[in-house]
């Protein structure tokens, strides 16, 4: 029977992407990348290059030789957690923070008769960070993802130490004691390094997000070849539902604008989609499929009803684009799964990716 190791699934919501980090295969197992190495050892060696890079600049990735090693597997997870946390927590403390906070150079509460503010601990993204900062560290060469991450390094963990100083200082509400008097220099830190960490955030993301797909394409590629029909099936309608996301991202379609969708791409999407969406309920159906792949229909029951959910949202918001009509002011209301919407579909795909997780990772 296979052991399943959680493969590379690129989560894609409307407005950030997330990554599920590699479970390591055991060794001998069809889908292991730990045998590719050749010996099977953990050594530390670094996996060859892919290519000799111009002087002074980083080799190129090279998605092969990614999970070689249980060094660069440690490091591509832990790069993983951090790429999280700036859609994340990081994201999430500083939505809190200016939702007190005037974004401006001087430091201002936002209302008047208020004198609370405060931010998420972040002492998580820390960790993260320091992990992969010392990991990386250790590797003589260095590839076009490390060095994005290591560009990032300065801003991200100034940002966290920003943050960190003004958790700190709100959580037992200090600055009611001291009338605010940190309050001015901690939001100047941390408005000087949200540029960089930006800037910088956004090319690691684009690298890690390379060599993410990458992987999950080979993944992919070898499902099919060893014959793992359902896996390979479960796969690939996250992956289209995802494509769908992504299209209407690019065209900057939402609930309130489903007209300006471009059917002429969304189509062949939604069909190629609601094909692998009958392939997975047929699957869910036949117990000798499921069990040569070691699922079960009781195990695959929560993938399949959300997978249902999302295809009914897609499929009513559809409907309605090809008869020329926006959706009403009730439809945008209703966002739970399976409503017509796009804030529902999204929902789905989510908590398909979610039970896919769930599923794979026992």
């Amino acid at each position: 029977m296979m052991k399943k190791k959680t493969l590379t699934i690129v989560a894609a919501a409307v407005t950030a992407l997330s990554l599920t980090a590699c479970q390591k295969a055991s060794s001998g197992s069809p889908d292991s990348r730990a045998s590719a190495a050749g010996n099977g050892s953990d050594s530390l060696a670094l996996p060859a290059k892919a290519q000799e890079p111009e002087e002074g600049e980083p080799p190129a990735i090279n998605p092969e030789d990614v999970l070689d090693n249980d060094t660069t597997y440690e490091l591509y997870n832990a790069y993983i957690d951090i790429s999280n946390d700036l859609v994340g927590r990081l994201n999430d403390s500083l939505n809190r923070y200016f939702t007190y906070v005037d974004f401006d150079t001087g430091f201002r509460l936002l209302e008047e008769d208020g004198n609370y503010y405060d931010c998420y601990s972040v002492s998580g993204p820390q960790r993260n960070v320091t992990d992969a900062y010392e990991l990386v560290s250790n590797k003589t060469d260095k590839d076009e993802l490390d060095q994005a991450f290591l560009d990032m390094y300065p801003s991200i963990s100034a940002l966290i130490k920003a943050l960190t100083d003004i958790y700190e200082y709100t959580d037992q509400k200090t600055f009611l004691e001291d009338n605010y008097a940190k309050s001015q220099e901690q939001h100047t830190a941390l408005l000087s390094v949200l540029e960089e960490y930006y800037n910088t955030g956004e090319v690691f993301r684009t690298a890690l997000l390379e060599v993410a797909d990458e992987l999950h394409q080979e993944d992919l590629e070898q499902m099919k070849a060893d014959g793992y029909e359902v896996l390979y099936s479960l796969n690939m309608v996250i992956d289209l539902a995802q494509k769908i996301q992504s299209e209407l991202y690019e065209e900057e379609a939402w609930d309130e604008n489903i007209l300006d969708m471009d059917l002429t791409k969304i189509q062949p999407l939604y069909d190629d989609f609601s094909s692998y969406v009958e392939a997975v309920a047929s699957y869910a159906k036949n117990d000798e499929a499921l069990n040569a792949e070691g699922f079960y229909s009781a195990s695959l029951s929560m993938f399949v009803i959300h997978m249902n959910d999302a295809h009914s949202s897609i499929s009513k918001v559809l409907e309605k684009v090809k008869a020329g009509e926006a959706l009403s002011e009730s439809d945008r209301m209703i966002t739970i799964a399976g409503q017509c919407n796009l804030t529902a579909f999204s929902t789905g795909v989510s908590n398909m990716v979610s039970a896919y997780n769930s599923l794979i990772s026992y």
